[in-house]
């Protein structure tokens, strides 16, 4: 039974550090598709902005990445327009690239939660896994306490697995 709970909790730790790394690889390329994508959008709308001074506090947050407070800006100086009913004045590509900016952005805030949240859960059964190493040897002696042990483990695995897949799969999600 000894070696059973070794196997298992070295296994878990060892299976989850190399598909979170292939996860963070994959997500770190989305999310770089994602930035490029809201970089491009957020500098073809220019044509919303009234002053220079408004230009260069975009171009700063959109160099900064900042692309949360870009979005809030950006609500907020179409509202104006919208209320003084000149909005029409902008063309026909600012409302595109707006809508595929705010989508781009939106879905960039569920990668990353989703991301932290698989991160957490991650480091929390990887975590106990390898605590559990050293304890495998008493455990061995009361096989109940040794296969809930087991269980929780092989439990805490699967749902990082399903996490995981979330993850993929939001990041798949079309912008």
């Amino acid at each position: 039974m000894e070696n059973g709970l070794l196997y298992t909790f070295t296994t878990i730790a060892q299976a989850l550090a190399g598909a979170f790394a292939l996860l963070s690889a994959f997500v770190l390329y989305r999310i770089q598709l994602l930035n490029a994508s809201m970089s491009f959008d957020s500098a073809r709308m220019n044509n919303i902005w009234r002053t220079s001074e408004e230009v260069a506090h975009a171009d700063a947050l959109r160099i900064r990445s900042r692309y949360g407070e870009l979005r809030r800006l950006i609500n907020a100086r179409m509202r104006v327009h919208q209320r003084e009913g000149t909005a029409g004045n902008l063309g026909a590509e600012s409302p595109v690239r707006l809508a595929s900016f705010l989508n781009s952005v939106r879905l960039h805030h569920i990668i990353v939660i989703a991301f932290w949240a698989a991160l957490v859960v991650t480091f929390v059964v990887m975590g106990g896994s390898v605590w559990a190493i050293p304890h495998a040897h008493e455990w061995a002696y009361d096989r109940l306490l040794a296969q809930h042990w087991m269980n929780a483990g092989v439990v805490g695995f699967l749902i990082c697995l399903f996490l995981y897949a979330l993850v993929i799969w939001v990041a798949m999600l079309r912008e």
